[in-house]
């Protein structure tokens, strides 16, 4: 089954790089990436905390932080561990816009 990953090209954006909060306000993570799948056409987010989760993106509320409508078992993080997932997350980022030479991209590329 085929997956694309994307990426915003500032962290924090709308989604990425923001936290992720579960009903009762624990932090579980930082909004790392969001990925497709196709077929059969699913989207989910992928949270990054002491464990990498994947939750469907009709689960999420997008706010200044991302509140998970379902509960989730995953541990819980403090705002230092976020802070170091998201330098982190900015560093992967700009390795990758670094590696790619957008003036070779086609037109259709860029979509």
């Amino acid at each position: 089954m085929p997956e694309v990953t994307l990426y915003e090209l500032e962290i924090p954006g709308r989604i990425l790089g923001r936290l992720v909060v579960d009903k009762k306000g624990r932090i579980l993570g930082v909004a790392c990436a969001v990925k497709l799948k196709v077929p059969p056409g699913t989207c989910t987010l992928l949270v990054r905390g002491r464990q990498v989760l994947e939750i469907p993106i009709s689960d999420v509320e997008l706010g200044p932080n991302l509140r998970l409508k379902a509960e989730v078992s995953a541990p819980e993080i403090d705002i230092v561990q976020a802070g170091e997932i998201l330098r982190e997350l900015k560093s992967e980022i700009k390795l990758i816009m670094d590696a790619t030479d957008f003036e070779q991209l086609e037109p259709l590329d860029l979509l």
